[in-house]
């Protein structure tokens, strides 16, 4: 074996031209070979596995569904082998000899780009390590254009990491050798790299794709803030105030005693959504009035911004850095302000487009998910780079940015644009739109139209608030459904709606403003005829019916596409009658082990606060195993004439036809089931926090002194209404009225809850 080893394919050569001379096939490999094949191929994939745990997730999603590939390969291949007699065929050892080669390219190719996000990874720890040095004892001279050399780096290990997904995708080792080693070298010896064709450096260290200046930068001449409002807007704002109209005057003063009484918690980070608030509302103050004051407090939020440590979730990160943008974009022309402006722009710069556009360079799968995440960094990012662009002589990684940003928003202004509002329920369509409104009120007037318009505008959401929340004519709140710890709906996209087109429904709601944020103000519509509350209104893609009459509010809850804030509460009815709610949601209640697992088997269907049997709606009792509601399945809800109705038999496992019909009138609320199958039990629940009484049929709920009844159309024999207390695991005290029907084929109830 040793002399084997040493003459290395000579050896191999003769063994093979000895095959042919005993009698193998032309073309056919001996049977150790081929398992010798084999077992390297699956030592290539051992050590693929252990370069995919360094892997980013988008890359590591990639390389893992290779190596699912290579590896069920191989178990076939060493299968087919085991089962071949003499010498194996033609078609059997080309089969393995293509494993060989495919896994060996698969390693190389994850090898190789996890030595591409290592180079990465030392070039941002020395841009973040010369960015401490530099808040520490000031910025040298050359700070730009050092950072622009690691920039350069992050440029070649980037395009590495493309040839290397590229070997990875194709399973064929290229020809292509990594230049990032080389230009780190040529970076720490303090000269320039050269740059890589198509990949434009971004501060952080990082680059993104080349793309058009003109169509993604702000013209050069842009004078005054870019962010949220401009000087056009604010001295407009000064010549309204001056005569006002008695909404204008009243907004204007609420927001003027909110920013004062702001002032005093000013360089306090509790929370972003909190210093959003107060940044927004105290750069208002100033913009109108002049009064330093304000100017002053909003200085002291952006130094504690500055010196504030990274945060170590992306989401985070772009939600702090959103709100230092804001800041030190107002303040970037105050003389007194320039040192700890300059300070903020070093941290925008190196850490966070460092982070977040290292995020988006990469395709991280947060940066481009569907949902809210995508919208919060992608305008985080967008809205930095625009702060920035008044600093940049080079516009061309500005518009790599901003193209970038407004890539990674798309997918979530998808899901937002269509009716306005969000599957994932008020919480996650509040956690969004506050930073959406940001992005498109400044890129509005900064960036051509013709990319604008590219953008969703998001102008149904002005339909969503009025036509989803109650009491009537109200925005202030909406029903509780999914992943959410609040139903307040915040006006500031519609605000931004309702002064950009003069929609009436985002007029009303901007004009009510319950949860005004003090920018909103610049966008007061010139025309301030409200919108009518609909007495019905439906939103197909959020999954929501909603019905009012006199001072009652009722909701339908269907099932849109799942989400990993999804719970099994298709069909559930939830109402609110002056303002007093007679159903309650948990939302987010208790989060615990394996919560996040929504497959069809995790753990997450386990919690109370995600399961159909504590949400006000029917399920099917089949036993332990039996979640109560199919996972991932869809339900449309509808308007039919006065009625909401959602479609239920996807939801609802061994159903032929299924609907739930909710029908509201100023005295009753009426629920009605039609269901049709297999012969199994169902249950039928609705989830309060009021006292519960039950007297034969008729079930009564009592709170602040007002009273419900709850009666139903004939039972069917054997059902039987119980009241449960709810676990812990709710998140918050509420009962279950629950109508365990016996197993049937045909389910028809009728429910009434009358005041």
């Amino acid at each position: 074996m040793f002399v084997l080893r040493r003459i290395g394919s000579f050896a191999a050569a003769l063994l093979i031209v000895g095959a042919a001379l005993t009698g193998t096939a032309s073309g056919a490999v001996s049977p150790s070979e081929l398992r010798a094949t084999i077992g390297q191929a699956r030592q290539d994939n051992q050590a693929t596995a252990r370069a995919l745990a360094q892997l980013p997730s988008g890359d590591a999603r990639l390389v893992r569904n290779q190596l699912g590939r290579m590896r069920a390969k191989a178990n076939k291949a060493s299968a087919d082998l085991s089962k071949s007699k003499g010498t194996p065929s033609k078609a059997l050892s080309k089969q393995i000899q293509t494993l060989g080669r495919q896994a060996s390219a698969l390693r190389k190719g994850a090898e190789a780009d996890q030595s591409a996000l290592l180079t990465l990874d030392k070039i941002r720890a020395q841009v973040f390590a010369d960015l401490q040095q530099g808040l520490k004892s000031g910025f040298p001279a050359d700070t730009d254009m050092r950072q622009l050399r690691w920039s350069t780096v992050g440029a070649h290990a980037l395009a590495d990491r493309r040839a290397a997904l590229e070997q990875v995708r194709r399973l064929k080792t290229s020809s292509y050798r990594p230049t990032a080693p080389a230009a780190y070298k040529v970076a720490s010896a303090g000269k320039m790299p050269a740059p890589v064709a198509g990949l434009t450096p971004i501060p952080g260290g990082c680059a993104l794709p080349t793309v058009e200046v003109s169509a993604y930068a702000p013209r050069q001449d842009w004078t005054g803030p870019r962010l949220w409002t401009t000087d056009e807007q604010i001295t407009a704002q000064r010549e309204r105030l001056l005569d006002p109209s008695e909404n204008l005057r009243k907004a204007n003063a609420s927001a003027l005693r909110v920013a004062a009484s702001a002032v005093a918690d000013a360089g306090s980070l509790t929370s972003p959504s909190a210093v959003t608030k107060r940044v927004l509302s105290v750069g208002y103050a100033w913009f109108v009035t002049g009064d330093s004051t304000y100017s002053q407090a909003l200085a002291k939020d952006m130094r504690a911004l500055t010196t504030a440590e990274a945060a170590t979730d992306l989401v985070d990160e772009a939600k702090w850095s959103l709100i230092l943008a804001t800041a030190a974009d107002w303040l970037a022309d105050e003389t007194w302000a320039a040192k700890d402006v300059e300070r903020a722009r070093r941290v925008l710069e190196m850490r966070t487009l460092g982070s977040i556009g290292c995020s988006l360079a990469l395709e991280d799968t947060v940066a481009f998910d569907k949902l809210n995440k995508s919208v919060v960094i992608g305008s985080g990012a967008g809205m930095v780079a625009l702060a920035l662009s008044r600093y940049a002589a080079d516009r061309e990684p500005i518009a790599a940015t901003m193209n970038a940003a407004l890539v990674a928003v798309d997918p979530g202004f998808t899901v937002l644009d269509p009716d306005g509002g969000s599957p994932e329920g008020p919480g996650y369509w509040n956690f969004q739109t506050v930073p959406a409104a940001g992005l498109l009120s400044s890129i509005d007037r900064t960036l051509p139209a013709s990319t604008v318009a590219q953008v969703p505008a998001l102008r149904a959401t002005g339909s969503y608030v009025l036509g989803s929340s109650s009491p009537l004519g109200s925005s202030e709140e909406s029903t509780r459904f999914a992943d959410t710890t609040e139903a307040a709906m915040r006006s500031t996209l519609p605000a931004w709606i309702a002064g950009r087109y003069g929609d009436s429904e985002a007029v009303t709601v901007a004009l009510e403003g319950q949860l005004r944020q003090g920018i909103e103000l610049m966008w007061w519509p010139e025309n301030e005829a409200p919108g009518a509350v609909p007495d019905a209104a439906l939103f197909p893609h959020t999954g929501l019916a909603v019905l009012r009459a006199g001072s009652a509010t009722a909701w339908l809850k269907g099932q849109a596409a799942l989400t990993n804030h999804t719970h099994l509460d298709a069909g559930t009815a939830t109402l609110r009658v002056d303002g007093v709610d007679w159903s309650f949601d948990a939302g987010y209640g208790i989060k615990g082990p394996g919560y996040s697992e929504d497959g069809p088997d995790g753990r997450r269907w386990t919690y109370a606060q995600t399961n159909p049997a504590w949400h006000s709606t029917l399920r099917t009792v089949r036993g332990n195993r039996d979640f109560g509601q199919v996972v991932g399945a869809q339900a449309a809800a509808s308007l039919a004439g006065s009625a909401a109705r959602v479609e239920l038999s996807s939801a609802l496992a061994g159903v032929t036809s299924a609907h739930r019909e909710m029908s509201l009138s100023s005295s009753e609320l009426t629920i009605t089931d039609r269901v049709r199958g297999r012969n199994q039990p169902y249950a039928w629940a609705w989830i309060t926090q009021a006292s519960v009484s039950v007297q034969g049929e008729v079930v009564t709920l009592s709170q602040m002194g007002r009273t419900v009844t709850l009666t139903f159309d004939d039972l069917p024999k054997g059902a039987t209404i119980s009241v449960s207390s709810g676990p812990k695991s709710l998140g918050a005290p509420a009962s279950r009225i629950e109508v365990s029907l016996p197993a049937a084929s045909e389910v028809d109830l009728v429910a009434h809850l009358r005041w």
